[in-house]
């Protein structure tokens, strides 16, 4: 399965549980003769609050086995020294049991 497709599946399954949450881009875009960052590098695919207030950060990678840049390593672990609720997705599944583990859902 492509990073898209978990992305996407992620993002679907957060909403129906009503969990705020958006789809974070990234990289940048030429406008006029600026370049516009959309986010800092290393920002995670999905963030959110979880239904208790804490941050959520999901960072998609393909379900066969895509690696985390350094900054997505460093951004994941500043929001779980953060009492943040950090998760690596490769599927739903995943991203399921991570959401049990950390009590956002049951």
């Amino acid at each position: 399965m492509k990073e898209n497709d978990v992305q996407r599946q992620c993002l679907e399954f957060l909403q129906l549980r009503k969990i705020f949450c958006w789809r974070q881009n990234t990289g940048c875009a030429k406008i006029g003769k600026s370049f516009v960052r959309f986010a800092f590098k290393g920002c995670s695919d999905i963030l959110g609050i979880c239904p208790d207030g804490r941050f959520l950060a999901v960072e998609c990678k393909r379900t066969d086995g895509g690696r985390l840049a350094k900054e997505q390593k460093d951004f994941l672990i500043n929001v779980r020294k953060n009492n943040g609720v950090a998760i690596i997705a490769n599927s739903l599944d995943t991203l399921v049991n991570e959401l049990k583990k950390n009590n956002v859902i049951c």
